[in-house]
């Protein structure tokens, strides 16, 4: 699997960054172009043994005021061994999005996934919680907190997480985190 990552950090401690990149020195940019910049050289280190798979959900949800929609930060052609997968949602695309509009002129494949409905998002999310832990089960409140944020975005990488997350809550919490898009 991947074994180069890049992560983004507000924290002065890069011990977790120096531990992911092989245990060298990490200097974390300051700036926006610095930042760009590392990122490019970070993901040149893929290689045949050591793929990288960039994985980035919901860049619709990005202002279009952000610079991050431009997507200067990524380079135009990506190295070999590394592969991207973002997700925008329908409308994004329909509409010509700005970051729409730089995958299409960057010739990304653009494969169209349907919304899951409510019934396969039950199914899904309890073989998901049963495979993660057989014996954990949640609470009424718990479980329709899951859904009603499943059900804002339901991309499967968003159930993927929402489901990773609430197995790992106690069986006696209240599931106010998992309210609104920013819980995860």
């Amino acid at each position: 699997g991947p074994r180069v990552r890049f992560v983004v950090t507000v924290s002065s401690n890069t011990d977790n960054l120096e531990a992911m990149l092989d245990g060298g020195p990490v200097e974390v940019p300051c700036t926006y172009l610095e930042m760009c910049e590392a990122f490019k050289q970070t993901i040149s280190k893929a290689t045949a043994s050591k793929p990288l798979l960039l994985m980035l959900d919901g860049l619709d949800r990005l202002s279009e005021k952000d610079s991050v929609t431009s997507m200067r930060w990524m380079p135009p052609v990506l190295p070999r061994y590394v592969h991207a997968v973002f997700t925008l949602n329908k409308t994004a695309v329909d509409n010509h999005a700005p970051v729409y509009k730089v995958l299409k002129d960057a010739e990304a494949e653009v494969i169209e996934m349907e919304l899951f409905n409510a019934e396969h998002v039950r199914t899904s999310l309890s073989k998901l919680l049963t495979k993660q832990s057989p014996v954990r089960t949640l609470t009424n409140s718990q479980r329709n907190a899951l859904l009603n944020a499943v059900a804002l975005k339901s991309s499967p990488v968003r159930m993927q997480q929402l489901g990773k997350l609430a197995s790992m809550l106690p069986s006696y919490a209240e599931a106010v985190i998992l309210k609104g898009e920013d819980s995860i």
